[in-house]
C-alpha cells in the first residue's frame, strides 16, 4: 500500500473516533438535561400549575424510561398533592433533553432551546 492509502485509512479512523465521541457526549448531555428537568419538576408547587391541572405533556427526544415516568408521577403526587396524567410525546426536533408542559407553565430543558439561547442552533443544527 502506498502513502495515500495509509493517510486515507487514518483519516477514516479519525472520523469514526470523532463520530463515536460525539455520539456518547450527546447521549450523556441528553441524560443530564432530562435529570435537570426532573429536578426542576420536583421543585414545583401547586401555585405554579394551578389547582386543578392534572394533564402534563412530557416531550422527550428518546423514549421516556419507566424510571423517569415513575419519578414524575411520584413527584406530582408529593409536591402537587394530586395524581397526574402524563401525556408523553417523542419529538426529535428538541435534539435532546426534555420539555414538561402544563397548561400555563413549562419546564424546558431541551438541547434545542439551550443551543438557541447560546446562538449556536443555526450554526450546528438546521
Amino acid at each position: 500500500m502506498g502513502l495515500f492509502a495509509y493517510i486515507g485509512i487514518i483519516f477514516i479512523l479519525q472520523i469514526v473516533v470523532i463520530a463515536t465521541i460525539i455520539f456518547f457526549l450527546k447521549k450523556r448531555l441528553d441524560k443530564q438535561l432530562v435529570e435537570l428537568a426532573v429536578q426542576k419538576f420536583g421543585m414545583l408547587s401547586p401555585e405554579n400549575v394551578g389547582p386543578e391541572q392534572k394533564d402534563v405533556l412530557v416531550i422527550t427526544f428518546r423514549k421516556l424510561s419507566e424510571e423517569i415516568r415513575g419519578k414524575l408521577l411520584g413527584m406530582g403526587q408529593k409536591r402537587l398533592n394530586r395524581m397526574l396524567n402524563l401525556i408523553v410525546k417523542e419529538d426529535k426536533a428538541i435534539k435532546g433533553g426534555m420539555v414538561i408542559k402544563f397548561k400555563d407553565f413549562s419546564i424546558d430543558y431541551s438541547l434545542a432551546s439551550r443551543l438557541k439561547e447560546s446562538g449556536l442552533m443555526g450554526r450546528i443544527f438546521h
